[in-house]
Order: C-alpha cells, then sequence, then structure tokens
C-alpha cells in the first residue's frame, strides 16, 4: 500500500525497522526530503549527515534506507547519474552508467576507460511520488 502522507510512510518505516537505526534514519531522510521536494542533485555523501544525534549515519545503515526508498515499494527517492572529469559534471542516463561499470566504457568516448568507474556517481532527488506523498497534509 502506498502511504498518503510523511506520517504514512515514516511508519512503514519504523514498522519495517522496528528496533534497528534504519527506523530512526528511514524517518530522518522522509523528513530532509519533504523539506527539500524541489531539490535537483542530493549527493550521496548528504544522506551520512544526517545521522541521529549529531553522529554521521553508518554506511550500512545508508545503503540499507537508500536502497528501500529508491526501490518499487516506496520509491520516494529517484536516482541519477554524473560522468565527472576535471571540473565539469554531465548527466549520464543508467544505460551509460551500467556500461562504465560493467565494461569500463567511458560515456562521452565511448572507448575502454579502465579509470572510468572513479568517474562515476550517483546522486539522488525526490521522486514525483515523494513530491505527491511528502507535500501532502498529514
Amino acid at each position: 500500500m502506498r502511504p498518503r502522507n510523511k506520517n504514512e510512510a515514516q511508519e512503514i518505516l519504523i514498522t519495517l525497522w522496528r528496533g534497528r537505526p534504519e527506523a530512526a534514519f528511514g524517518c530522518a531522510v522522509i523528513d530532509y526530503l519533504s523539506n527539500h521536494l524541489d531539490a535537483r542533485h542530493i549527493p550521496f555523501s548528504e544522506f551520512f549527515r544526517l545521522g541521529a544525534d549529531g553522529k554521521p549515519a553508518e554506511q550500512t545503515v545508508v545503503i540499507n534506507i537508500i536502497n528501500y526508498l529508491s526501490g518499487a515499494h516506496l520509491h520516494l527517492l529517484a536516482k541519477g547519474f554524473e560522468y565527472i572529469e576535471g571540473d565539469l559534471p554531465i548527466e549520464i542516463d543508467s544505460l551509460q552508467a551500467k556500461a562504465a561499470y560493467d565494461a569500463s566504457i567511458n560515456p562521452l568516448t565511448g572507448q575502454f576507460d579502465e579509470a572510468v568507474k572513479r568517474k562515476i556517481f550517483v546522486y539522488f532527488m525526490p521522486s514525483d511520488a515523494a513530491k505527491e506523498v511528502l507535500g501532502e497534509a498529514e
């Protein structure tokens, strides 16, 4: 069942991750998203700053929640990919990112590039579902 508002989305996480740090962290991410519905580029590193009690979140907790929130069940996060070499980030699609990781193909040149994996970065943004669900009154 799709949540109708922020409270319902957070309750899903609390129920699913009861007794684990993912519950509180997931709620913090949903709070963050609800306050940044117009964000177009949330770097992966931003989520580590959302830890509880002023402490950065643990990597496994961040990954668990980001995977869950970008998955089909809630889909509150949409993913984007960028190629960065030098100062200029260039947006690429998921197929280009996959080719870079699987076959070391540079998305700009189409040529083999053994270092290309270090030049591909994922970022996030609120999904259309997040804008609908988290923008609703509670």
